[in-house]
């Protein structure tokens, strides 16, 4: 299995940071996060860049849009967007030669349960989708905890799903200040299904993405 340690990095800036990147053996985590950048980005941009990285020994995961997006959302054309913009970047990143593509399941916890049960039908429908385009391009999906007070919604999809193109991307920092459960408790859940972590620290009071040591997630444990 592959294993490096990326910085995560707009596409644009990747050419006057290629250096930098080899000198200190760092991979690339692409910020794919606005679709109409994605969508209406030059013809041939994301082939060069792969090119580019390829050539330096880097095979780069790119990070997906999640603003305003939501595959389990009640509104038939919020979900029918979402694909839209997921299918893109999945497009945008078979170009790019990516290995891994990290997205967000787009949930509020903070609404009723009832209604996140209805949710969490209706978001196993298009992650289905969504798998079935990346199993024929061959580059794994893995979604990344972000809200979600513990692991039970990344658990309910991936057993609604169940593709082996389903991944988990893992952030503690993101544990430390939306869940009540310890980093281990979710690893002990996920085990075996994570692909891809995030490293960032935080107060627990917001997802600040302070430099590791300045904030008071414990990373030992």
């Amino acid at each position: 299995m592959l294993q490096t340690f990326e910085v995560t990095i707009p596409p644009l800036e990747i050419e006057k940071n290629i250096g930098i990147l080899v000198r200190n053996r760092l991979g690339a985590e692409l910020m794919l996060y606005d679709p109409e950048f994605t969508r209406n980005s030059k013809p041939g941009l994301f082939e060069n860049i792969g090119e580019l990285l390829r050539g330096h020994g880097i095979v780069p995961t790119v990070h997906g849009p999640f603003y305003d997006l939501n595959p389990g959302s009640k509104d038939s054309a919020v979900r029918g967007y979402t694909l839209k913009c997921f299918s893109e970047t999945l497009d945008a990143s078979s170009r790019l030669g990516a290995r891994l593509v990290v997205l967000h399941t787009g949930l509020n916890p903070l609404l009723p349960i009832h209604f996140q049960e209805e949710w969490l039908e209706r978001s196993v429908c298009s992650w289905k989708i969504i798998t079935g385009e990346a199993e024929k391009r061959k580059l794994p999906v893995a979604i990344e905890n972000t809200f979600a007070p513990d692991s039970s919604t990344i658990e309910s999809i991936a057993a609604g799903v169940s593709s082996e193109w389903l991944k988990v991307c893992f952030d503690p920092a993101h544990v430390h200040v939306y869940s009540k459960k310890t980093v281990g408790e979710w690893l002990d859940r996920l085990d075996g299904m994570v692909a891809e972590v995030h490293l960032n620290d935080n107060s627990g009071d917001y997802d600040d993405h302070l430099p590791l040591g300045e904030g008071t997630v414990d990373f030992e444990d």
